[in-house]
C-alpha cells in the first residue's frame, strides 16, 4: 500500500512504499483497553502552517486518541461533515501532530484555525509512520481526514493582466474584506501572514500590477497578488480582495513612461504600454520612477516571457529613476526558445 504526504497543502513527493503491506486494517480504531498506548509522537504544530483538512465522514473526532481508555466523542460523524460545508475559512480544520499507537493506529490531532475546536481523529494503521496524510493505493482517505486547500488559483482577466491599479480608499479599514488586507484572511497556504483582519495602510499614489489570482474555496471571494510600481511602497505587496482595487485611466505618452516590449526576432515592439508616472524616489532624494518590478508585468503577448537571460527584462538599462516622459524597453523572450 502507499503513503502520501501532504505539507504546507501543496503535495511534496510521490507516493512512498510502506513494505509490502505499509497501510493496513481500515476499518474502526480498536476497542480502548488497558494494555494501549502512545509509542511515537510526532513533532507539534500549533500553527498548522499550511496542512489543512476535510472530514470523510467515517470516523469521530475524539478529545484524545480514540483508542486510550475515556476518549470521549468531541464531534460526532454528521458533525464532522457538516463542518466540511463552512463558508469560512477560520472553521478549517489544519494538522497539528500525529501520533502512532503500540498496535499501529495512527491519530491526527486537528484544530480549526479559530481554535475554537481541536480533537483527535483515526488516521488509519500503518507499520511505518511519517508525517502525512494516510492514503490507500487507489487514493482515499486511509482514515478520518483527506487534504483540503484554502485556496485555488484563478485565470487573470485581460483587464487585471495589463492594468495599472491603486487602492480605492487607502487609508480607511473596514470589516469584510473592502479595505486591503495583508492577505486573504485566514489563508496561510499562500505564503503570507493573515491571521488577522491586518488593515494596509498604504499611500494614495501608490500604483501597482497584478500578477496571479486566487480564489477562496469556502467564501468564493476573489484574491489579486499585486506587486507595486512605487518603490517606497514595497512593503504592501502581496495578496488584496480584488473589490479594493481600482484600475486607473489610461495616459497619455507626456505624463506616462512608455515601456516598449522588444523579441529579439522581432523589428517592430510587439507591444507598446504607457505606465502612469510616479515619483517614487522623492523619499530618497533622487527624481523619477523606479521601473524595476514591471519585470513581473503579467500582460506580455501571448507565448512570451521576461525569462532570466542575461539581457533579459530591462537588460543594461537604469530604470531606477526614469523620468517622466522617457521611453525604455522592456526585452522577452519566446516561450518555445
Amino acid at each position: 500500500m502507499l503513503l502520501t504526504h501532504w505539507k504546507d497543502g501543496l503535495l511534496l513527493g510521490a507516493a512512498l512504499v510502506l513494505g509490502s503491506w505499509g497501510v493496513a486494517d481500515l476499518g474502526q480504531p480498536a476497542q480502548a483497553s488497558a494494555g494501549t498506548k502512545i509509542v511515537q509522537r510526532g513533532p507539534n504544530h500549533p500553527n498548522g502552517e499550511g496542512l489543512f483538512v476535510n472530514f470523510t465522514g467515517t470516523y469521530a473526532l475524539y478529545n484524545k486518541p480514540g483508542d486510550l481508555p475515556g476518549a470521549k466523542v468531541v464531534r460526532h460523524k454528521r458533525q464532522l461533515l457538516k463542518l466540511n460545508a463552512s463558508t469560512k475559512s477560520q472553521q478549517t480544520f489544519m494538522f497539528c501532530q500525529e501520533t502512532r499507537m503500540n498496535h499501529g493506529t495512527v491519530y491526527y490531532r486537528v484544530r480549526t484555525q479559530d481554535h475554537t475546536i481541536s480533537g483527535w481523529i483515526y488516521a488509519g494503521k500503518i507499520t511505518d509512520s511519517s508525517r502525512g496524510l494516510i492514503y490507500r493505493e487507489d487514493g482515499q482517505p486511509a482514515g478520518g481526514v483527506t487534504a483540503f486547500f484554502l485556496s485555488k488559483p484563478a485565470k487573470l482577466t485581460s483587464e487585471e493582466a495589463t492594468g495599472f491599479y491603486r487602492f480605492k480608499t487607502p487609508t480607511d479599514y473596514a470589516p469584510g474584506g473592502r479595505s486591503p488586507f495583508a492577505g486573504p484572511t485566514w489563508v496561510r497556504s499562500l505564503g503570507v501572514k493573515s491571521t488577522a483582519n491586518t488593515p494596509v495602510i498604504a499611500q494614495a499614489h501608490a500604483t501597482y500590477i497584478v500578477t496571479s489570482a486566487v480564489t477562496l474555496t469556502r467564501e468564493g471571494t476573489r484574491w489579486l497578488h499585486i506587486v507595486s510600481l512605487t518603490g517606497a511602497d514595497e512593503a504592501y505587496d502581496g495578496y488584496v480582495q480584488a473589490s479594493a482595487l481600482r484600475r486607473l485611466s489610461a495616459v497619455k505618452p507626456a505624463k506616462g513612461i512608455t515601456v516598449k516590449v522588444m523579441a529579439a526576432d522581432a523589428a517592430q515592439p510587439l507591444k507598446t504600454l504607457v505606465v502612469p508616472y510616479v515619483a517614487n524616489n522623492k523619499g530618497r532624494g533622487l527624481p523619477g520612477m523606479d521601473l524595476g518590478a514591471l519585470s513581473a508585468y503579467a500582460g506580455l503577448p501571448v507565448g512570451y516571457t521576461v525569462g532570466t537571460r542575461v539581457g533579459a527584462g530591462f537588460g543594461g538599462q537604469d530604470v531606477s529613476q526614469v523620468l517622466r516622459g522617457a521611453t525604455v524597453t522592456l526585452h522577452v523572450k519566446s516561450t518555445d526558445d
